[in-house]
C-alpha cells in the first residue's frame, strides 16, 4: 500500500505568524487607500447634506408661494362675491370656468 493520506484530507500549510499584541502598527502605504476612501465618503455625505438642505429651502419657498397664492385667490373671490351682493350668511361655492373666456358661477350650497 502507498503512504498517501488515507483520509484524502488536504494537508494544511503552516499557518502564518499571528500578531497577538493589542496594538498593531500599519504602514502608511497600506492604510493610504483607506484614508482616501474615508475622505471621499465624508465629501459625499457633505454634498448630500448640502443638496438636501437646498431642496428643503426650495420646497419651503414653493409651499409659501402656494399658501400666498391661495390666500390671494380667496380674497379676490370674496371681493367678487361682495361686488355681486351675495349674502354672507349663506354658503356659496365658486365654480371657475374650465377655459378662459367662459363664465364662472357662485352656486349656493345646501
Amino acid at each position: 500500500m502507498s503512504t498517501e493520506n488515507e483520509n484524502h484530507e488536504p494537508i494544511a500549510a503552516e499557518p502564518a505568524a499571528q500578531n497577538d499584541s493589542e496594538v498593531v502598527e500599519v504602514e502608511w502605504e497600506q492604510i493610504a487607500p483607506l484614508f482616501e476612501r474615508q475622505a471621499r465618503v465624508a465629501q459625499l455625505e457633505e454634498a448630500l447634506s448640502n443638496m438636501m438642505l437646498q431642496f428643503e429651502k426650495r420646497k419651503l419657498s414653493f409651499l409659501d408661494n402656494i399658501v400666498q397664492s391661495q390666500n390671494a385667490l380667496y380674497e379676490e373671490a370674496s371681493a367678487v362675491r361682495n361686488s355681486l351682493d351675495i349674502p354672507q350668511d349663506e354658503a356659496y361655492e365658486l365654480k371657475l370656468p374650465s377655459t378662459p373666456g367662459e363664465k364662472g358661477y357662485f352656486i349656493r350650497k345646501p
